[in-house]
């Protein structure tokens, strides 16, 4: 309803958290760190955002983008490279494709899918090996 207006008050209360927590992400290349991770198979976010400009949903992978630093610069320069569809050339901001993730951390971390909180971690993700019919209305 609100339109991209809707998302100033999820960005302010990300610029400004209480602490950010150090979440452990493993996939087939290994463990690394970040203080945000996002999982995506589609190129955008929140409509026009660009997230990851070559992924492809009917391509078996994940692109696990992994967010370091912390505090709310990090996060400012961080969200405003997403704005302006710049978020893979952030030193601080590593893209992987794997074909499963597995986010481990401080259990009240919340998981969002979606936009909505649906779970905390540890989080498990990967490729089911059956692919998902879908219907939709002629237009």
């Amino acid at each position: 309803m609100l339109g991209r207006a809707g998302y100033i008050w999820p960005v302010l209360r990300a610029l400004f958290p209480h602490q950010d927590q150090v979440l452990r992400v493993r996939t087939h290349r290994g463990e690394a760190k970040a203080q945000w991770v996002i999982v995506t198979r589609t190129k955008h976010y929140a409509g026009g955002l660009i997230l990851v400009p070559q992924a492809d949903v009917h391509q078996p992978l994940f692109y696990v983008l992994r967010l370091v630093g912390s505090g709310p610069l990090d996060r400012l320069r961080q969200i405003s490279a997403l704005a302006l569809g710049l978020l893979a050339y952030d030193p601080a901001v590593h893209l992987e494709a794997a074909n499963s993730v597995r986010i481990e951390g401080n259990p009240t971390v919340p998981v969002q899918i979606d936009g909505e909180v649906l779970g905390e971690l540890p989080l498990e993700i990967s490729i089911h090996p059956k692919r998902l019919k879908l219907i939709f209305p002629v237009r």
